[in-house]
């Protein structure tokens, strides 16, 4: 059983690419009147917010994840990435998955206008039970990368990934995960000590999210139907709703 859980958790950090070149980079060259900075689950870029269609009203950035060092906690991580943040001008953070506690521990230290974050938790009691003994018997490190990295039905079935072109994206981020920087991310996770409640802080959840259950998290949108993956198979509605918060 705890095996299983150690895969579970390894399931809501393994979606993604490992990038160790720059904070961040800027997709949007206009001068806009609001900076939005995107963090996204770990390992991830930009592909997964690549349906999303925002406001041109804002300059849209994606905080890119750096390597790790030894024995580092979220806090820690946080306030490194936080330094491609621009905070002469007003920002609001967007936070996925993994990103989102980063960007609420974040708020902690910065002055956000707004902080969303999508399939994540605000703080450590919205983790699940199950995902916080982990860190009591952490299994997951003697997984091998193999089997981490590789593609099945369990997995898609978890992180709510259903059609062809959903697994054809979601294999393409299994292939450029990092495993080390994998793995410190379920040690963080598992021993994060977040206890962060900000009153500007907006959560979105999907009501099917079998990762991370909405049961356990105090969410402000709930996405009907939504999984661990809305934020691409859900991309239109969820951008309906970013442009409403945000603007």
């Amino acid at each position: 059983m705890l095996c299983f859980l150690s895969y579970l958790l390894l399931a809501f950090c393994n979606t993604g690419r490992y990038v160790d070149a720059g904070i961040f980079d800027s997709v949007n060259k206009g001068i806009q009147q609001v900076n939005l900075y995107f963090i996204s689950g770990l390992g991830v870029d930009e592909r997964v917010f690549q349906k999303l269609k925002l406001s041109s009203g804002f300059t849209i950035h994606y905080l890119q994840w750096m390597a790790h060092l030894k024995g580092e906690s979220i806090t820690s991580y946080a306030k490194r990435l936080s330094l491609g943040i621009d905070q002469s001008r007003p920002f609001a953070l967007v936070g996925l998955s993994f990103g989102g506690m980063l960007a609420s521990e974040i708020n902690g230290f910065m002055q956000p206008a707004k902080t969303v974050i999508i399939s994540s938790a605000a703080n450590n009691s919205e983790l699940p039970w199950y995902i916080r003994c982990i860190r009591f018997v952490p299994l997951y490190k003697l997984l091998p990368g193999w089997l981490i990295l590789k593609p099945n039905s369990v997995l898609y079935h978890v992180m709510g990934v259903k059609t062809k072109e959903e697994k054809a994206l979601f294999r393409q981020l299994l292939a450029d995960t990092n495993i080390e920087l994998l793995k410190w991310s379920i040690h963080a996770i598992t021993n994060w000590h977040g206890s962060n409640n900000p009153v500007n802080l907006i959560h979105i959840h999907g009501d099917a999210d079998k990762l991370l259950p909405i049961k356990f998290t105090n969410t402000n949108y709930i996405i009907n139907g939504g999984g661990h993956f809305m934020i691409y198979s859900k991309a239109e509605e969820i951008s309906e709703l970013l442009n409403r918060l945000l603007e």
